[in-house]
């Protein structure tokens, strides 16, 4: 398979899996998405200027940095997320699954294929399965905080009757003028 459609497979295809979640979802869960996205890039600049790996094939625009950060990744936590909310034990284990096989399989395939020279894959793998796992859970209780402060705000806005014209003129119809001060 060349490189390029390897590289762009995983930027494009993953959106297409979109249709199958619904708005709520992906609302619910893209805040969560684009901050993976954004230390995954963090990461990926990290791990370049350290020399655990130095991109030799890339696709524009993404320079030092692996197309999948802006495809699979971002959309698999939205995907992970979904079926594995609430419960930490068995997200860590999906994430473990997954970051193993993108540490020491999708990292050695970019090696053999010429995408990445990795000077030491043993060790670039076990670093990266390290702060993927760490990335984890650092997402996690990320989301954690966006739905309490989502619950929270809900709670707030639910409580509180927000007088409106025709509220406003039923009120004053029967005297009450208790919720208008």
């Amino acid at each position: 398979m060349s490189n390029y459609i390897f590289l762009w497979g995983t930027i494009i295809l993953p959106w297409l899996t979109f249709p199958l979640l619904n708005k709520g979802e992906i609302k619910r869960y893209m805040p969560v998405a684009l901050l993976g996205s954004l230390l995954a890039t963090i990461v990926a600049e990290v791990a370049v200027s350290l020399h655990w790996w130095i991109v030799k094939d890339n696709i524009f625009p993404f320079h030092n940095i692996a197309p999948y950060i802006y495809g699979v990744f971002p959309v698999g936590i939205i995907w992970i997320f979904k079926y594995t909310k609430k419960h930490f034990v068995v997200f860590m284990l999906v994430n473990a699954a997954l970051d193993f096989v993108l540490s020491y399989f999708v990292l050695r395939y970019t090696a053999q294929s010429g995408i990445l020279a990795v000077p030491d894959l043993n060790s670039a793998s076990l670093r990266l399965f390290m702060v993927c796992m760490t990335e984890a859970v650092i997402l996690y209780f990320y989301q954690l905080w966006q739905e309490e402060q989502l619950v929270s705000s809900s709670k707030h806005q639910a409580g509180r009757i927000i007088p409106t014209p025709a509220y406003k003129r039923l009120s004053e119809e029967k005297g009450d003028h208790s919720d208008t001060e």
